[in-house]
């Protein structure tokens, strides 16, 4: 998550909130325009539904939608088919 508008961020809005402290993980469902996506920071308990986030990924995963199978990864990982 980036504290403020940035070019190479995109904007989103915050649809669900899961907060996992043992693992002092956040996990934010965004809306970023017709798709939902999935975010995982390190815990966060002043963001709320309905919030507007701005994301930067420095690594992210491609699933396929129906067998749920990770299909992609940047950067590219070891092991996965590309």
């Amino acid at each position: 998550l980036c504290a403020a508008h940035t070019n190479d961020a995109l904007t989103g809005t915050v649809l669900d909130i899961r907060h996992i402290p043992l693992k002092r993980a956040t996990i934010l469902c965004v809306n970023i325009g017709n798709d939902e996506i999935y975010v995982q920071t390190p815990l966060r308990k002043d963001i709320s539904i309905n919030d507007e986030v701005w994301l930067f990924f420095k690594k992210y995963h491609f699933f396929d939608k129906d067998s749920g199978r990770r299909i992609r990864s940047y950067p590219k990982e070891p092991g996965i088919e590309h």
